[in-house]
């Protein structure tokens, strides 16, 4: 298999796992965002709300979240050689400070540090945890290179 495609692949099982881990906190009471909540908000500002409209919005939403972060699996994927898990976990919070730098101020939701140590420490936890699953299935990808 070609490095970009397990990088695709490693980004969307990441995005998926950031996705869920937020969206059990929040379903929980534990966190007071909802990261589909957000991504709804982007992606009607981008591609208007029509996209989104009926009861299939959630899994658009879910679709297009697993793709961006596929892209950053396959960009991570193809630069990166050395030192993977932690650059994963720069890339999480990498991910962590552009999200709550520069979508606040455009109005889309509040930063973190705003809402609550439960949403705080939830963000940034899945972030790092989208970096480490990216990381870790590359690198088991790369192991399995060598030892064929």
């Amino acid at each position: 298999m070609r490095e970009w495609v397990v990088g695709f692949i490693a980004g969307a099982l990441g995005g998926f796992a950031r996705l869920a881990i937020e969206e059990l906190a929040f379903l929980g009471r534990l966190s007071s965002l909802s990261r589909i909540g957000v991504m709804t908000q982007v992606i009607q500002r981008v591609f208007g709300a029509g996209l989104l409209a009926g009861p299939t919005g959630w899994m658009w939403v879910i679709l297009l979240h697993s793709v961006m972060l596929g892209i950053a699996g396959i960009i991570f994927a193809v630069l990166v050689e050395r030192r993977v898990v932690w650059l994963g976990l720069a890339l999480g919070v990498a991910l962590w400070l552009v999200m709550n730098l520069i979508l606040p101020p455009l109005g889309i939701f509040p930063a973190v540090w705003n809402v609550g140590v439960g949403t705080f420490v939830f963000s940034l936890v899945s972030d790092l945890v989208f970096g480490l699953v990216l990381a870790g299935v590359i690198l088991l990808y790369r192991r399995e290179q060598v030892t064929v």
